[in-house]
């Protein structure tokens, strides 16, 4: 097939190493072989013009890139980066590249990138969101929450994003808070996005590591570049061979004050200090801590499992996992389970729904939910779970129950919460509402899907 006449790649440049990756993974494609000119081919690329008015009367002009390669699977997704040596080819590598990435976990969103050829630094804030509003409203005809959701990148950041939100309400009339993400907080914002792509590259790693035997405790590892996303996976990086006290109670969900009693009562957790005293964590003894947390929600007293060392307390945890109280239901859990594992999304969600229609929100998180999070925390802990996995699991939970409690009228003289005890046995825990219920599903992390349970 000819090639694009709008770029001139070579073998080095983005788009000619994104051809480059394609031609070496098409023999292997089979009767999919057919499709692959279509990976070749952004779907559309749109290039502006962006006129401004600089602070001392001159008008500077800025070039900028919108490109989706793909919206086969939903809409596109990535982010708009602002350099002053960005190209279009550069763009449309990025794009085809989170096409394929978005692909590869599963995730509902086709491939784009955005981009300014301009330098952030020799702008004021002022002329920065003039540049920021005119390229928004110039892509406005091509983004949108359905259609393409841009995101930040090279410097850009949280702010940036609330100008292209506000500017793109602005146009269409009503208020898009799902046109952009890596928004501040107050305008519907993730907490933990800055660090996300950072914290990504070092699951990532950690995984490889773990795959490949090579122990992650005093390993030295080389980290190229010292921007958003080196920094964060460097401190991540850190953070897991010696975690501190704040970190710890975030993986294991252990009160600070919980692990100072056991440090002093039981000789367990034993940290480092660092130069200003500091607590420090090694990391087999995090590991030991999540699985006892395991431990403890299925009744098991501190006193007797600290003293243990970490394959005692598997081979533990394993024992009480396969007692469950409800035969019956613990069957329903792994059914769902395994079609988490077979990445059967929809399936997923749909017979999660029917659980939930059958026996009503209440009943659905003591006797589904709750043991389900304990069947994906011991998964988890046992290593025969993935990340993408257990963001699938908590993606899909999430999304049921947030639609229950939306579609609930609240009763007119009947108490808000319906609070409600259950005795706490292996795979039940407290619940003290269903607004607290989908907190905790929300709360589920990477590192400790276990912890993610319903609590109060």
């Amino acid at each position: 097939m000819p090639n694009l006449s709008f770029v001139s790649p070579t073998r080095n440049s983005p788009w000619g190493t994104y051809l480059s990756q394609i031609d070496a993974v098409e023999p292997y494609l089979g009767k999919l072989a057919r499709w692959v000119e279509t990976l070749r081919r952004p779907k559309r690329a749109l290039i502006v013009d962006i006129p401004i008015e600089l602070d001392n009367g001159t008008i500077a002009h800025f070039e900028g890139y919108r490109v989706q390669h793909s919206l086969t699977r939903g809409p596109g997704k990535g982010g708009v980066r602002y350099h002053p040596d960005v190209t279009l080819e550069e763009v449309m590598a990025l794009s085809a590249w989170m096409t394929i990435k978005n692909a590869a976990v599963n995730l509902p969103y086709g491939g784009a990138k955005g981009g300014i050829r301009v330098d952030p630094s020799l702008l004021s804030m002022k002329e920065l969101e003039k540049v920021t509003r005119r390229y928004t409203s110039e892509i406005g005809i091509i983004i949108g929450p359905n259609q393409d959701i841009p995101a930040p990148d090279v410097n850009t950041n949280g702010k940036i994003m609330a100008w292209m939100m506000d500017t793109y309400s602005m146009n269409t009339g009503a208020t898009a808070t799902g046109v952009v993400t890596g928004k501040p907080i107050e305008l519907g914002g993730s907490l933990g996005r800055v660090a996300a792509t950072g914290r990504g590259v070092f699951v990532v790693g950690r995984e490889a590591m773990r795959r490949l035997n090579i122990d992650m405790e005093g390993a030295r590892v080389a980290v190229q570049g010292f921007g958003n996303v080196g920094s964060f996976s460097a401190r991540n990086l850190y953070q897991e061979e010696y975690p501190v006290i704040g970190i710890v109670e975030r993986e294991t969900g252990l009160s600070k004050d919980t692990l100072r009693v056991w440090e002093r009562r039981y000789q367990f957790p034993q940290p480092q200090r660092d130069e200003l005293g500091d607590r420090l964590y090694p990391f087999e003894q995090v590991e030991r801590l999540r699985v006892i947390r395991r431990l403890l929600d299925k009744g098991m007293r501190p006193g007797k499992v600290l003293g243990m060392d970490l394959s005692e307390l598997r081979l533990l945890l394993d024992t009480h996992s396969s007692q469950p109280v409800n035969p019956g239901r613990h069957a329903i859990c792994l059914g769902l389970v395994k079609l988490l594992r077979m990445h059967r999304s929809r399936e997923l969600r749909e017979s999660l729904n029917h659980l939930l229609l059958r026996d009503g929100l209440q009943k659905f998180i003591t006797e589904t939910i709750v043991p389900m999070n304990g069947i994906v925390g011991d998964y988890w802990i046992r290593g025969d779970l993935t990340v993408p996995e257990e963001h699938l699991y908590t993606e899909q939970v999430q999304n049921v129950i947030r639609h229950a409690i939306h579609s609930q009228e609240a009763p007119t003289s009947a108490p808000r919460f319906s609070n409600t005890s259950t005795k706490r046995t292996s795979g039940s825990a407290r619940i003290a509402s269903v607004r607290s219920a989908h907190r905790s599903i929300t709360r589920l992390a990477p590192s400790t899907p276990s912890d993610a349970k319903v609590a109060s």
